[in-house]
């Protein structure tokens, strides 16, 4: 609906074929999983079932946080800090901000909230205008818990888990806009991707691996139907949403039986959109990425040399390890290890620093 008849018919349809056969199944095995279940509660007593309660507790402080009289991102920043307990480093990588700026900007913030005079109730009205601060908090929690900043693998995982479920609270609440519950799906989807990656992504010793060297037989499967229930369920929108396209580019890495297997093609035009929606300098380093797997490592860096990266290349140590990747790939050995060595003095985890030298110490082999 969104690109129109796809460039070969046939394969398409045999690919949703395949899908749906996979996804019918799943339905089998987990039917059958379930009729045992019931007959061994159909044998039990049990007591007159109680209504689930619904905690809107959390919902309603995020909703607060985003208040009216602060900025877009002053109101995200204030949420990951009171609502997600995100401390001022975590806040500062996630905004691309030091930290001693993203401090004043949350002192800031709490003073404008605590003028005389602030109605801090939360209004009977459309909620619209602050639910978008919501879920961008909620996408921001994912990123930094996909994000290999700590240096703890359970800290990420309870992040994404927490993530998980404010999203599974916003699908009942009753504070939620009705427009925006296809947004609720398609973050939905996504954090599902995300989590049935998480335990493949560093080795034993804390190292990153690469996607293309993931396990996927260790994937989350589960994980990937639900975030595939979301994703269809997100297409009810009334219009396409940038959330919604990179749940769909996380979907096609999620479902690709293996790395060659990847729908590079469909990546790439579902970045084109991305780029669209969201031009942030982030999102165009990951298309120049894709482009590079789809048509060519010399595309990507025409790519990536093409893009606006000034600013952002001083203080995201990803541009110059991208940039030192794709030129690697393209023979230049010398100006990737320059890129690489850039990338060393830029602020980075562990883990992701051991991945640099790495490719330093093969770039000198």
């Amino acid at each position: 609906r969104f690109t129109g008849v796809p460039e070969n018919p046939a394969a398409w349809l045999m690919r949703v074929a395949q899908r749906k056969a996979v996804d019918a199944a799943r339905v089998a095995r987990r039917q059958a999983s379930l009729q045992a279940q019931l007959l061994t509660w159909a044998t039990l007593r049990v007591e007159e079932p109680q209504p689930p309660v619904r905690d809107d507790d959390p919902i309603r402080l995020m909703l607060l946080c985003a208040h009216p009289q602060l900025t877009e991102q002053d109101r995200i920043m204030l949420t990951l800090s009171l609502a997600a307990g995100f401390g001022v480093s975590e806040i500062a990588r996630a905004f691309i901000l030091s930290p001693a700026a993203a401090e004043q900007r949350l002192v800031r913030a709490k003073r404008t909230l605590r003028e005389p005079g602030t109605d801090m109730e939360l209004p009977e009205a459309d909620l619209s205008p602050r639910f978008a601060s919501v879920l961008e908090t909620l996408y921001l929690m994912l990123n930094e818990g996909y994000s290999t900043h700590s240096s703890d693998p359970a800290t990420r995982r309870e992040l994404i888990a927490e993530a998980r479920y404010l999203l599974g609270l916003l699908l009942t609440s009753p504070l939620v806009p009705a427009g925006a519950i296809a947004n609720v799906h398609a973050l939905s989807a996504l954090a599902c991707f995300v989590w049935a990656r998480m335990g493949t992504r560093l080795d034993a010793q804390g190292g990153l691996i690469l996607l293309e060297d993931q396990d996927r037989s260790q994937w989350d499967a589960a994980a990937i139907g639900e975030g595939l229930w979301h994703l269809a369920r997100s297409s009810g929108g009334e219009q396409l949403t940038a959330y919604g396209v990179e749940a769909g580019i996380a979907g096609c890495h999620a479902t690709a039986p293996t790395f060659s297997q990847t729908d590079w093609g469909q990546i790439v035009r579902l970045y084109e959109l991305l780029v669209i929606l969201k031009p942030t300098p982030v999102v165009l380093l990951n298309a120049a990425a894709a482009l590079a797997m789809h048509r060519g490592a010399q595309a990507g860096l025409e790519a990536l040399d093409a893009m606006p990266m000034s600013t952002l290349a001083d203080r995201y140590h990803l541009v110059e390890a991208t940039r030192g990747e794709i030129l690697r790939r393209v023979g230049r050995t010398a100006d990737a290890a320059a890129a690489f060595r850039r990338a060393l003095t830029l602020p980075c985890s562990d883990a992701q620093q051991a991945f640099v030298r790495t490719r330093l110490a093969q770039l000198h082999a």
